[in-house]
């Protein structure tokens, strides 16, 4: 947690996951970005832009992508890296 009690500043959240995510997916064609967009590889897709746009201080423990109101799916950083 830097100083300003701050773990990240929420403008810089927001910039990061609309360059990483927002940008490259709206108004696309999913099967010509991600390779079987199903909601698990999707989730799966958003941790691997994601987490390297990050500071190195700012760990990404999950993505949740939700289906539906009643369905979600859930990516942590064990599924992906294997370490929590």
């Amino acid at each position: 947690m830097g100083s300003d009690g701050l773990i990240i500043d929420f403008h810089l959240l927001s910039k990061i996951v609309d360059e990483c995510v927002i940008e490259p997916l709206d108004h696309h064609y999913l099967n010509d970005i991600i390779e079987n967009p199903s909601a698990e590889n999707i989730a799966i897709w958003i941790y691997g832009k994601v987490r390297p746009a990050l500071p190195k201080a700012v760990s990404l423990h999950r993505v949740v992508v939700y289906e539906n109101e009643h369905s979600a799916v859930e990516c942590t950083s064990v599924d992906v890296e294997g370490t929590p």
